[in-house]
């Protein structure tokens, strides 16, 4: 069959991670940290980070005005969190008016379109490493594209009865596994034959995100049943699950894998929680947005991150000291997806207006410093 050309070969693991199964975590709320209780275990002393006032939010009209590259129509009957970059840069994944769509990420050109019926709704997109292979989470299962010669090879069934089961997406960094977050747990499959692996998780609740780290060395996974989970891979050995405040929406590694971050719902919006996965390491929480946060990205070099507010927001953070840089009203209701682009030079959202946005990334980080923002709404 077509896919088999896209079999790998597995990697040779070496880091030595068993420091991560003896570590224990505290979250903390964002404002303040609260005493550990009767039932968990003391932490060290250690001054959290202080929660950083948000800025203004930068208008629609001015952010469009002054950092858009391009945009493009994305709309089928329903289209929420589709949004992927190549490995290269050169194109996105998106769902489009007439399917899957890839586009020219230069210019916004349709490059290829895959098609779709109107009513299937995408998820999540997912590049393999080497850029010609693309997964698609959809109702009714995980579609396979064939960039190189534009067609679709397969369609990968879930064991799962309910339509809308699979909810996030990620290849390891090696291409050998792809993981997906479905509706009791999060499925590995095993590219070479396109079989499942196995299982992971509680299986209660569904998995809202998915994430291997740098080297495809670890694999973390959040969901309804508000815990972190992060396995070992080859072994799938779990190296610790912590409990969150509430279900977990997404999570993804720091390029260095030295931190991951987890959003959550609070009782004030969006929450970042970020763990450490070191000893003595703790758990810092920010509040990012007024309303559910759907996504968090990092770029390339670490030193920035993106993330994605039911408020319409595009918030970009200071990835060290976790402070908010700049916040763009990036949709006129919910924002649901932003990535960056692989130099870090771009980032693309899409949320409820159905419309992929390619924006400049320093052109909008300008815009926290431009005194010529009266148009900026209060928080």
């Amino acid at each position: 069959m077509a896919w088999q050309r896209y079999r790998t070969t597995a990697g040779r693991f070496t880091a030595d991670l068993d420091a991560l199964a003896k570590c224990d975590f505290e979250l903390l709320p964002a404002e303040q940290p609260s005493a550990p209780s009767s039932t968990s275990p003391a932490s060290p002393a250690k001054t959290p980070v202080a929660p950083a006032r948000l800025p203004r939010i930068v208008a629609l009209d001015t952010a469009l005005a002054s950092g858009l590259r391009w945009s493009a129509p994305t709309r089928g009957l329903k289209q929420k969190y589709a949004l992927a970059w190549s490995p290269a840069g050169d194109r996105i994944a998106s769902r489009g008016p007439d399917g899957v769509q890839i586009w020219s990420a230069g210019d916004g050109k349709p490059h290829a379109t895959f098609p779709a019926e109107r009513t299937l709704e995408f998820y999540d997109f997912a590049f393999a490493p080497k850029g010609q292979l693309l997964a698609g989470a959809a109702t009714d299962g995980i579609h396979l594209f064939d960039l190189e010669f534009e067609e679709e090879l397969d369609l990968l069934k879930t064991e799962e009865k309910t339509s809308s089961s699979i909810h996030r997406l990620a290849f390891s960094a090696d291409g050998q596994w792809l993981a997906a977050g479905q509706l009791h747990g999060t499925t590995v499959w095993k590219t070479a034959d396109w079989q499942r692996a196995m299982t992971l998780g509680s299986g209660t609740g569904w998995v809202g995100g998915v994430a291997f780290n740098h080297d495809g060395t670890l694999l973390a996974a959040g969901g309804q049943d508000k815990q972190v989970r992060v396995w070992r891979v080859p072994e799938w050995k779990l190296l610790f699950e912590r409990m969150g405040p509430s279900p977990v929406y997404t999570v993804a590694f720091s390029p260095d894998s030295a931190t991951l971050a987890a959003a959550f719902a609070s009782s004030t919006g969006g929450q970042f929680l970020f763990l450490a996965p070191a000893l003595g390491e703790r758990i810092t929480a920010v509040d990012a947005h007024s309303k559910l946060a759907h996504m968090i990205v990092y770029r390339s070099d670490g030193r920035r991150l993106a993330t994605a507010g039911d408020d319409g927001t595009l918030a970009l953070w200071d990835a060290e000291t976790r402070r908010p840089v700049i916040r763009i009203q990036a949709d006129r209701a919910s924002l649901y997806c932003a990535a960056f682009s692989p130099d870090g030079k771009s980032l693309a959202t899409v949320g409820s207006e159905h419309v992929l946005r390619v924006w400049h990334a320093d052109a909008l980080e300008k815009l926290a410093g431009d005194p010529q923002s009266p148009k900026n709404a209060a928080n």
